[in-house]
């Protein structure tokens, strides 16, 4: 049985910048062909009965891996940006990361999507290729267990 559901999760979704996508391609390719990782930062919130993830800002972060197939953040590295998006009202709602190769959920991924316990509130955001070569990027929510496909929705500014 897969533990990720194949259906889009609605009464949440990803409000994300659009800009975003472009910036997300650029730390992408310089660390090909390694994985990226950011931290997103940004409100989470209720709005008419749906959870909102609205992300503000991304800060890039290294992958002290170095590693096609994993991404690991210093730990030290994640407490200054929370202390530092924090003083601008902002907190982390999100983790993103890149695969060198298509976008999908990895047996990696899974692995630490659901054994990382204080990270579960968060939404992952991964990056690869899409089915026509293209930047896609997909954004998922554990849930009991589940690893579950949520929208995104693009906003104008970043």
């Amino acid at each position: 049985m897969d533990a990720r559901s194949r259906e889009p999760w609605r009464g949440i979704f990803v409000l994300l910048p659009r800009d975003l996508v472009d910036e997300v391609g650029s730390i992408r390719e310089e660390a090909r062909p390694n994985e990226a990782c950011a931290l997103l930062f940004g409100t989470m919130l209720e709005r008419e009965g749906e959870v909102v993830y609205d992300v503000a800002s991304m800060r890039q972060v290294e992958n002290v891996l170095q590693s096609p197939v994993a991404f690991e953040v210093d730990p030290v590295v994640q407490y200054q940006l929370m202390q530092q998006e924090e003083k601008q009202g902002r907190e982390l709602v999100g983790i993103l990361h890149t695969h060198p190769g298509n976008q999908f959920v990895s047996a990696t991924d899974v692995r630490y999507m659901k054994s990382a316990a204080r990270l579960a509130r968060y939404c992952w955001l991964i990056a690869g290729d899409g089915v026509d070569g293209k930047l896609e990027i997909g954004a998922y929510v554990v849930s009991n267990g589940t690893i579950r496909d949520v929208p995104i929705e693009y906003k104008k500014q970043f």
